[in-house]
């Protein structure tokens, strides 16, 4: 139980993204109906700059440039989306009458899909698609989501370690306030952002690991109103003994098990110590900073730019070697000359 709405009890915080504001208002309204207004007046709209808790993929750079941005990253994507949308373009343009293009075909899945989000039926724009076209093209999105915010790389969900680490954090403080017999300063903390944080947190946690064929599947792990409870228990288990505390962890409300843990109920120790471990070896700060410009990984994940300074290079070559031969036939041409005058 949450209890009455409390300033000093419940702590509400969101990124400056307007959508993630507006989830955490309309969580207060609802958390708690005979203070809404209020409640809904103390979330928080933490400053992109300084948020590091919820924000964590925009303060690494190398995350950015080597994920992201690097289209080699997404390549087993482009292969897989290449390998269905010929097919589907094809299918399309005989029933229609006219071509359709491939760019054309994802036009018509996000059509779709927003029609879906609408709940406007799928007699529209889904009606075009195939429920095997359908079903390949939302596999496409769980792929790319797959690498940029799970398992596919290390890097996407390591990044969420000061989330984690903020969580465990947040539990300490807690425990240590009820162990001395006051009343906790934040009873509830309750935290808004995006799929970008939420989706590192579960993979770094060790959820879901690897879902085959569909790897990541963002409809049932990413949806809407996604939402990942940690809730701390105080277990009394005698009159003497002192409590001992647990974590529960739900995600869409639902109980799940902490991976690394024997007990659904898990004693926050255990839970420490599984966070400890996963993020030990993470190093943040060196993580994310800027790869060297002729460290490999830059090399590897700035290889347009590399491709581009190869071309000037060639074009330079090709230039100085066209000049080479121009002169090399002028020479040629001026003694010919003075041959013949001599």
């Amino acid at each position: 139980m949450i209890g009455k709405w409390n300033p000093q009890h419940h702590y509400l915080r969101s990124t400056h993204v307007d959508r993630a504001y507006e989830s955490g208002k309309a969580f207060a309204r609802g958390a708690f109906p005979e203070d809404a207004i209020a409640a809904a007046s103390h979330v928080e709209k933490f400053p992109e700059q300084q948020d590091h808790v919820l924000r964590f993929f925009k303060h690494c750079k190398s995350y950015t440039s080597e994920v992201r941005k690097n289209k080699r990253a997404f390549a087993e994507v482009d292969a897989y989306k290449h390998s269905i949308d010929g097919p589907i373009a094809q299918w399309l343009s005989a029933q229609l009458r006219f071509e359709v293009t491939t760019k054309e075909v994802m036009g018509v899945w996000s059509a779709c899909v927003t029609d879906l989000i609408r709940e406007l039926g799928t007699e529209r724009w889904c009606s075009l698609l195939r429920p095997q076209d359908l079903e390949a093209l939302s596999i496409v999105k769980d792929m790319k989501a797959h690498i940029k915010m799970g398992h596919g790389n290390e890097l996407s969900y390591k990044i969420a370690k000061p989330l984690l680490r903020y969580i465990v954090d947040s539990m300490e403080e807690h425990v240590g306030s009820t162990a001395q017999h006051h009343p906790s300063r934040h009873s509830l903390k309750a935290l808004f952002g995006h799929a970008e944080t939420v989706s590192p947190l579960i993979a770094l946690l060790g959820l879901f690991p690897e879902e085959k064929p569909r790897r990541w599947q963002t409809s049932r792990i990413t949806p809407f109103a996604t939402n990942v409870e940690f809730v701390v228990h105080r277990c009394q288990t005698g009159e003497v003994a002192a409590p001992s505390h647990r974590v529960l962890l739900r995600h869409h409300q639902q109980k799940v098990a902490i991976p690394g843990c024997t007990a659904m109920y898990c004693p926050l120790d255990d839970f420490k110590r599984i966070v400890d471990e996963r993020l030990n070896g993470i190093d943040f700060e060196a993580m994310c900073a800027p790869r060297s410009l002729f460290s490999l990984g830059w090399w590897h994940t700035h290889t347009w730019l590399w491709e581009g300074i190869l071309l000037l290079l060639f074009l330079f070559a090709a230039a100085g070697l066209t000049w080479a031969l121009a002169r090399y036939k002028n020479d040629a041409r001026e003694q010919d000359v003075a041959m013949k005058l001599a």
